[in-house]
């Protein structure tokens, strides 16, 4: 761990700087003196490294206490390059606050939690990337949180490889185009998909014109066909809402992310579900699942239920 907050030095580096300093010099001075020049060297060290390290994400974590979500506190991830670092404060920062990296007590992050191997028979995105490509990458704020829990964003990253790749042999119409990973040193570093116009959500709220010109029952049908392919491949969403569903150039409803999916009948993961949309209590992946989600659907397009 590098604590900038409370830098710790074994009296070397004094030694090497100054060499004839200890023979010179009062014990109490001389020790002064060390602190400094050990204090000089990690201010140097902190600006540095400030220098060459941006804020990656935030995000601010909240516990559930006593049936409320509580502030807990905000996650910080920064990178250097390929390297990845980890902090959490208590003071609610925004990405683009000047975060005193002196203040923080900064993680590097082991590559084996970010980026998963490449397997060799998984699909290589094309170099260069289309321009109409969506790149998609591990989210690291819950970096801490999943550690903890036996989870990390390199195992969910290889899942959703895993999936993505049984959809390009069995692709659909209502389901994202996957077009492979992007590897650096033969590592996952992200996924690679068709950028599509606009979200289920963002036609509602913004596009309601547009929605009654689709058709809001054609968009369901749409949505219910994708979901109904998924469930002949044994695979369970679980993560079904209009976020998550995409509007191709032809007016045609997408279903997009898949880090939450599952095989029928697995254990869910540490991500799975939206809240109004996902089926309380549910442990594993079944069908009922993405079920429930179609009807909150339904509801959401102000759509009469099929029910009698």
């Amino acid at each position: 761990m590098m604590d900038f907050a409370q830098p710790q030095s074994n009296g070397e580096d004094g030694d090497e700087l100054c060499p004839n300093h200890r023979e010179t010099l009062p014990p109490a001075m001389n020790e002064g003196h060390t602190q400094a020049q050990t204090q000089g060297q990690e201010l140097e060290k902190i600006d540095n490294l400030a220098s060459v390290m941006t804020v990656h994400e935030s995000g601010q974590i909240f516990e559930e206490r006593n049936g409320d979500l509580t502030y807990s506190h905000t996650s910080i991830i920064f990178k250097k390059g390929y390297e990845y670092f980890y902090a959490k404060t208590e003071i609610r920062y925004e990405i683009d606050d000047d975060i005193p990296l002196d203040e923080l007590n900064i993680e590097p992050i082991h590559i084996d939690h970010i980026w998963p191997l490449f397997p060799q028979d998984f699909t290589i995105a094309p170099e260069p990337l289309p321009i109409n490509a969506y790149v998609k990458s591990s989210s690291l704020v819950y970096y801490e949180i999943g550690i903890a829990m036996g989870f990390s964003a390199s195992r969910l990253l290889l899942e959703e490889a895993q999936v993505c790749e049984i959809l390009r042999k069995n692709p659909h119409p209502n389901i994202t185009e996957y077009l492979g990973c992007v590897v650096h040193e033969n590592r996952i570093t992200s996924l690679c998909f068709v950028k599509y116009d606009a979200t289920l959500a963002m036609l509602v709220a913004q596009m309601p014109h547009k929605v009654d010109q689709i058709g809001r029952i054609s968009l369901l049908n749409g949505i219910e066909a994708g979901v109904q392919h998924l469930h002949k491949l044994g695979l369970i969403h679980n993560d079904l809402n209009p976020s998550n569903i995409m509007i191709d150039a032809e007016n045609v409803p997408r279903i997009i992310d898949f880090d939450s999916c599952q095989k029928l009948g697995q254990p869910l993961g540490s991500k799975s579900g939206t809240i109004g949309f996902f089926k309380e209590g549910a442990e594993f992946a079944q069908v009922e699942n993405d079920h429930y989600a179609l009807t909150k659907i339904r509801d959401y397009l102000s759509l009469p239920s099929l029910s009698p």
